[in-house]
């Protein structure tokens, strides 16, 4: 009769060690999102680069160093879990392309370590947005490294997903000048647990936003039978019709060719 009291309590103890708090992340004290942005101001695509099928990278993205703000109690130790989310709809040419307007496709691309537990190069793409992103650091202020909201002793600066490439594919060649204004391309989102669990996909907030924006020209040029004698026919002209030196005969009408 005494064994069950004595069960109850390890039952207890077990679903009590079992069970994990999450909560969300956003980047420094506003919670809200830093933007690293990729600046194709001024650049020539050149005639054998605008052709259907050519791919290029674009600059490197500008960014700027932040501390994480988790919505934890001020000296918990917790882990960090990130999720990358494309933020265009409209899939490109193939697996891994969103389309950026008409003439260009882009695909983004995380580089391995870019994001703490990411461990090879990952493309991102719908097939990706609710895959999480693991490391087993705990970070607390203890050690000097907070995350949560109110932590004196904090971890960072940090600029997680600086080395994003992004990569643009010609869908349609275009002539003149072609602006790309500000588009956010994908979200990298971030929440933290403390234990053995996982953040539910409500937990995460955004941290940053990768975009880009810019002005491609694509030089404008025509050649017509280069290097070859070129043919004329206007037809037959009276001679008698040639009554004035140095100008037309009378009664001709100029062709435009």
């Amino acid at each position: 009769m005494k064994r069950a009291p004595l069960i109850t309590g390890l039952l207890l103890i077990s679903t009590s060690c079992a069970y994990a708090s999450s909560g969300g992340c956003g980047a420094d004290s506003t919670s809200g999102a830093t933007n690293y942005s990729s600046v194709v101001d001024d650049v020539t695509v050149n005639q054998t680069d605008n052709v259907t099928g050519r791919e290029f990278t674009s600059a490197t993205l500008s960014s700027t160093n932040w501390q994480y703000a988790c919505s934890c109690s001020a000296g918990k130790a917790v882990k960090l879990v990130y999720m990358v989310s494309p933020v265009l709809t409209t899939t490109g040419h193939q697996t891994g392309y969103y389309k950026l307007n008409d003439s260009l496709d882009i695909k983004t691309t995380l580089q391995a370590n870019d994001i703490p537990g990411l461990t090879t190069d990952q493309v991102v793409s719908v097939n990706t947005r609710f895959t999480q992103i693991k490391n087993n650091t705990v970070y607390s202020a203890a050690t000097q490294t907070g995350v949560c909201q109110g932590d004196t002793s904090r971890y960072g600066p940090v600029n997680i997903g600086a080395n994003t490439t992004f990569t643009l594919y010609v869908t349609k060649p275009f002539l003149g000048s072609m602006t790309i204004p500000k588009t956010d391309i994908a979200v990298i989102k971030g929440a933290w647990v403390d234990g053995m669990g996982s953040p539910s996909t409500g937990d995460f907030h955004d941290l940053v936003k990768l975009s880009i924006q810019g002005n491609l020209t694509a030089p404008q040029s025509c050649k017509i039978n280069q290097g070859d004698v070129i043919k004329v026919n206007f037809g037959f002209i009276n001679g008698q019709k040639f009554t004035t030196r140095n100008a037309m005969p009378d009664g001709f009408t100029v062709s435009v060719v």
